[in-house]
């Protein structure tokens, strides 16, 4: 069973898929099959979150130290997006390398100015910036790494790069931060793309 800790904003209960908030859709494809639990600093997403996913800790270093304690390792999601992410296939490469986290990168669109990342051969990431591969706001941490005096999860993330202590993961499959209330987004593209036995969706 996936561990995952959801950081949840106000942005996922206004972003909707098919009528439904970007944040109930994790909900539903996540809690019967992980340890899912859920954090937010943020008033109007709390309360509609079910008591029994909801970190009551409001302060970001204690909710993660909080969460893992006692797992072996577990999954952090900062930006929730209607994609094709296989957490199995994350935490089976994560389990089979020696470094303390995996994030998971995808290919840069053209255009996309936000910070990426660089990787060697054996997909070590090495630095940061604007040539290959952009964030997904998924990573995989072992249990043993602490948060303490790391205020943000991307001081983490620059920590363990700098450390030589963080491995990419690339998917090549569809991401989309910025669902909308139908599939007009969508099209079909060839199966080798993103993967799996029957043709997938893109979002563009």
């Amino acid at each position: 069973m996936q561990n995952i800790l959801l950081f949840a904003q106000t942005s996922d209960l206004e972003s909707k898929f098919l009528g439904t908030s970007i944040l109930d859709k994790f909900i539903k494809d996540f809690k019967k099959n992980a340890n899912l639990k859920i954090y937010s600093k943020f008033d109007s997403v709390r309360k509609t979150i079910p008591e029994d996913l909801l970190i009551a800790e409001t302060d970001y270093e204690k909710a993660i130290e909080e969460y893992r304690k006692n797992v072996d390792n577990f999954f952090i999601i900062t930006k929730l997006a209607v994609s094709n992410i296989d957490y199995e296939k994350v935490l089976a490469y994560h389990i089979n390398h020696s470094k303390d986290c995996t994030i998971v990168l995808r290919n840069l669109i053209r255009g996309k100015t936000t910070p990426i990342y660089k990787l060697n051969e054996k997909r070590d990431v090495l630095t940061i910036n604007k040539k290959r591969y952009t964030n997904c706001g998924v990573y995989l941490f072992n249990g043993n790494v602490s948060f303490k005096n790391c205020p943000t999860i991307s001081s983490k993330i620059v920590e363990l790069m700098e450390d030589d202590n963080l491995k990419g993961f690339v998917h090549a499959g569809y991401f989309n931060i910025e669902p909308s209330n139908n599939i007009k987004g969508f099209k079909k593209v060839r199966r080798k793309y993103i993967g799996g036995k029957n043709n997938g969706w893109y979002i563009n």
